[in-house]
């Protein structure tokens, strides 16, 4: 970047999301201490060669020489590079940077495209699940041998909706089962209206995984609830509200929330 402030000149700046602010600055100060890192940069250069098979060879292209005339081609075949290259470079170097910033555990959100692939192979460097929320059960079969081969677990969804589908789902699932609770957008809910019991109860006569309920838990009474009745609860939203509320200052209201949510839970263990 041209100046502390993130702009980039007359290209613009750092437009983000005022939820995503604490995060980005945290990535940043992680970055400018290991970037010029021997030992960062040493471990980075062991994964390119030995994990991504880098440096990409130089192909002869035998052929299109023949057939263009004139100099010899040759092409830098970037494809024989491990899924890819400018995909699983930046992959390598971003999930080697997360696990120097002591994040334990790295799950990669991600749509239908090659860079998910590139992003599933970083589990070398600390991955344990795949979520892809918009890929239904049926078509998983993709992803699902690559997560396999690198020891991912892909993270199966059941949802409201699911209906006939939950006992299939549940006896082909690994890791643990996301058990949504509400149908609609992403968001807190004052009620949850869902007959979970009945859902928990037809995934636990094909399973033996555990299940967490998601989707709209924003209180600790709806934690303990969803507890009662599972192994746990996932909670998104109600965090991403008070980093919105509080900015920069969220981290104590966080850690009161997530305390909470806890004794909550493990309180009805």
């Amino acid at each position: 970047m041209t100046n502390p402030n993130g702009r980039f000149g007359i290209h613009g700046g750092q437009y983000i999301p005022e939820t995503l602010m604490n995060a980005v600055i945290e990535l940043e100060q992680a970055y400018n201490h290991y970037k010029d890192d021997p030992e960062f940069n040493a471990e980075l250069t062991r994964l390119f060669n030995d994990y991504a098979n880098r440096p990409s060879r130089l192909y002869y292209a035998e052929k299109m020489t023949r057939d263009l005339g004139g100099a010899k081609i040759y092409l830098k075949r970037e494809d024989l590079n491990h899924t890819g290259a400018h995909k699983i470079n930046n992959v390598l170097g971003q999930a080697l940077l997360a696990k120097k910033m002591g994040k334990t555990r790295l799950i990669a959100e991600t749509g239908a495209g090659q860079h998910g692939v590139a992003i599933a192979t970083a589990a070398e460097v600390g991955m344990d699940g795949l979520i892809l929320p918009d890929i239904p059960f049926e078509e998983k079969e993709e992803f699902d041998g690559l997560c396999k081969l690198y020891g991912l677990d892909l993270i199966s969804l059941i949802a409201p909706t699911s209906d006939n589908r939950i006992a299939m789902i549940s006896r082909e699932a690994s890791g643990f089962l996301y058990v949504v609770s509400s149908l609609g957008v992403t968001g807190m809910r004052s009620e949850i209206t869902t007959d979970i019991g009945a859902m928990i109860a037809l995934i636990r006569q094909n399973t033996s995984l555990p299940c967490a309920v998601g989707f709209g838990i924003s209180t600790p009474e709806q934690a303990a609830e969803m507890a009662r009745l599972s192994d746990g609860a996932i909670v998104g939203s109600a965090i991403v509200k008070l980093l919105a509320q509080y900015g920069s200052a969220a981290v104590p209201e966080i850690t009161r929330l997530v305390q909470s949510m806890s004794a909550a839970v493990h309180g009805v263990k």
